[in-house]
C-alpha cells in the first residue's frame, strides 16, 4: 500500500514470498509520493485481520513516511489475529516479522501468533513512534527480540523508540523478564512449542487446557 485509506485486508493466504526484485518482505506499507507531485499521498486506516502469512523473507514493513518526496504520516495501522509464520533468511530475506522504519503512529498488533526461526522478532530505525501498542501476542525471542538500530534488545529499545506504549501479555518465548515490560511472559522455546497442535507440521492452534487460554486483555486466548 503505497497511497491508501480505509483498506480491510482479512482471511486471506500470503505465501511464498521471496527476495527478488524486492527485499522479501511479504507486506509493506509506506507512503510514497514517487515522482514528488503527491504531498497529500498517505497510508492511513488500514485493518489487517485473520490472515495466514508464511514462507517469505520478512513479515511487514510499515515506514511512517516518503523517505525520498514529501508524504503525509502513515497513520492507524492494526494488525490482529494474523498468523506469520516461516519468516526466514533462507527466503532472501532478514528474516525480521516486523520492521518498523520512519515513525509511523498508531500501530496496534494484538493477538498475533509470530514464529521466526532467525534473529530477531522486531526491529526499528529513524525516529520513535507514537501511540504504539502490542499486546496479546505469541512469539519466538530469538537472539534480539525487539531491537532497535543503536540501541539494546528490550527495554533500551522500547524508551526510546516507543514512548507512551503498551506492551503486555504477550509470550516472549526464549527472552529475559529482566530486559521487557511487566505484564508478558518468558517460557523456553520447548514450553512454547508445547502449547501448539503440532508446531513442527505449522499447525499453531493451541492445545486443549494450555495456561494461554483466556487470559488476554479481553479474556480471549492469546495469540491469533
Amino acid at each position: 500500500l503505497k497511497h491508501a485509506r480505509q483498506v480491510t485486508i482479512a482471511y486471506n493466504v500470503m505465501t511464498n514470498n521471496w527476495a527478488q526484485a524486492q527485499n522479501g518482505v511479504a507486506i509493506l506499507i509506506s507512503p510514497r509520493n514517487q515522482n514528488g507531485s503527491c504531498t497529500w499521498c498517505v497510508v492511513e486506516d488500514v485493518t489487517l485481520e485473520y490472515n495466514l502469512i508464511r514462507h517469505a523473507g520478512g513479515g511487514i514493513k510499515i515506514s511512517g513516511w516518503d523517505d525520498t518526496h514529501p508524504s503525509q504520516q502513515t497513520d492507524n495501522i492494526v494488525l490482529r489475529h494474523n498468523e506469520f509464520s516461516d519468516m526466514a533468511k533462507a527466503w532472501g530475506g532478514n528474516g525480521y516479522i516486523v520492521t518498523l522504519l520512519s515513525g509511523a503512529r498508531n500501530v496496534t498488533f494484538d493477538h498475533n501468533t509470530m514464529v521466526s526461526p532467525d534473529l530477531s522478532m522486531l526491529t526499528v530505525d529513524n525516529v520513535p513512534m507514537e501511540n504504539f501498542r502490542f499486546t496479546n501476542n505469541v512469539l519466538r525471542h530469538n537472539s534480539y527480540g525487539f531491537k532497535g538500530t543503536g540501541r539494546a534488545t528490550g527495554n533500551d529499545t522500547i524508551g526510546h523508540y516507543f514512548p507512551g506504549r503498551v506492551i503486555e501479555r504477550n509470550v516472549f518465548a526464549g527472552g529475559k523478564a529482566s530486559i521487557y515490560p511487566a505484564g508478558n511472559l518468558f517460557p523456553t522455546v520447548a514450553d512454547f512449542e508445547a502449547h501448539f497442535t503440532d508446531y513442527v507440521q505449522l499447525d499453531y492452534s493451541l492445545v486443549a487446557g494450555t495456561d494461554w487460554e483466556g487470559v488476554g486483555t479481553h479474556s480471549l486466548d492469546l495469540g491469533a
